[in-house]
């Protein structure tokens, strides 16, 4: 739900701007981030009803999609960075 909530936030941001640079972590492919982006893309979509001035479904889902699958691959490398970089202050720093 939270994710949901993230992902319209983020594709509103960047949909409406104009001339802003943004500069995202590589964009990773697995089959573990791709389940993860199946579910962030339905449970975004849960809600959605088309109508008068409204995108199709297709439009909101592809752009959802590249959209979360970025976040989902920044979230991810910041996972690894923080983790190795605790490993490393662990290793060095005597605990007790």
């Amino acid at each position: 739900m939270l994710a949901g909530v993230a992902l319209r936030a983020i594709y509103t941001t960047v949909f409406f701007m104009n001339d802003l640079r943004f500069d995202w972590h590589p964009s990773l492919s697995s089959p573990l981030i791709d389940e993860r982006l199946e579910l962030l893309v339905q449970e975004t979509l849960k809600d959605y009803k088309s109508g008068s001035g409204i995108q199709s479904r297709a439009t909101y889902e592809a752009s959802y999609r590249a959209i979360g699958k970025h976040l989902i691959s920044a979230l991810y490398c910041a996972y690894l960075t923080l983790k190795s970089v605790y490993r490393c202050l662990c290793d060095q720093v005597p605990m007790g």
